[in-house]
């Protein structure tokens, strides 16, 4: 899942088994601080990066000021 300068509402998903090439391969989040995406209920695991030479958040990466709320998840 991509949000990209979003607040969306990702809600009761069961994100696994995903794969990327550099960062966030279950959810990536990109955007300022006035974007605060709400994650609520997901179930994220078993995601992975493709390169053993990343380490930027293979189940939830966040970068450019981007503050998620996340509950339960």
């Amino acid at each position: 899942i991509t949000l990209e300068n979003s607040n969306a509402k990702v809600i009761g998903n069961l994100i696994v088994n995903n794969q990327a090439k550099t960062k966030g391969a279950g959810i990536y989040i990109k955007g300022s601080s006035s974007y605060s995406p709400l994650l609520i209920n997901n179930t994220i695991y078993n995601n992975k990066l493709m390169t053993s030479t990343d380490t930027d958040g293979s189940g939830i990466y966040v970068e450019g000021g981007a503050s998620p709320v996340i509950k339960n998840s």
